[in-house]
């Protein structure tokens, strides 16, 4: 490609010497600047149902930790982009874990300041375009990725996909895709209180996209 451009190009200045130039070349650059239309697609709507789980695995102390499940979540975009999500943790006040990637899972009707537990979110197989990445969880700068990253739901931490090898820099492109892994902790019977009636779950986290390059 190279040669045949040079060539090219001599070959235009000695015709010239021989020829009337009738008008210069002209270069052009095209495209639009919009703002990106993105989809998030959730599977089962996002909801994580565990059915009905028996009261006695409950613990008389420490805690149990229960079976984890994985659904995918992809967002699709219409324009080349980066993408990044807040979390709020809604039950925040009912988890019975310390740090901000615990979120509440409810508390038990019947007894006054009572706590579930908490369950983790944890992303992994992350992907831009069909490609594997990372991801990143910050609250500030610069952007570290990783393979895998845990929802931290303070409504500051911001998550996202990170390119690979590239500090500071955001994964763009138009189709991301990420595994989200979700892991109950049950409390102790101490705290949960008396199960005498079927107990829901109540776990609930409210995501806030963000994109735009």
């Amino acid at each position: 490609m190279l040669s045949t451009l040079c060539l090219l190009a001599f070959t235009g200045i000695t015709y010239a010497q021989s020829s009337r130039i009738t008008g210069p070349g002209e270069l052009t650059v095209s495209g639009t600047l919009t703002a990106p239309a993105c989809q998030v697609i959730q599977s089962d709507n996002g909801d994580y149902d565990y059915g009905r789980i028996d009261s006695n695995l409950i613990p008389v102390s420490g805690s149990y930790t229960h079976s984890s499940m994985v659904k995918m979540w992809s967002v699709q975009c219409d324009a080349d982009t980066h993408l990044s999500f807040k979390a709020i943790d809604n039950a925040a006040s009912t988890s019975a874990g310390t740090g901000i990637t615990h979120f509440g899972l409810g508390s038990n009707p019947s007894v006054e300041d009572s706590k579930l537990g908490y369950y983790t979110v944890l992303m992994r197989n992350a992907k831009v375009d069909g490609a594997d990445t990372n991801l990143y969880a910050i609250n500030g700068t610069p952007i570290a990725g990783s393979a895998a990253v845990y929802v931290h739901g303070d409504g500051v931490y911001s998550m996202g996909w990170a390119k690979v090898g590239a500090v500071g820099e955001p994964h763009i492109g138009r189709s991301f895709v990420v595994d989200m892994e979700v892991t109950p902790v049950f409390a102790h019977r101490g705290l949960v209180g008396p199960i005498a009636d079927d107990v829901p779950l109540a776990g609930s986290l409210s995501l806030t996209f963000q994109f735009g390059i």
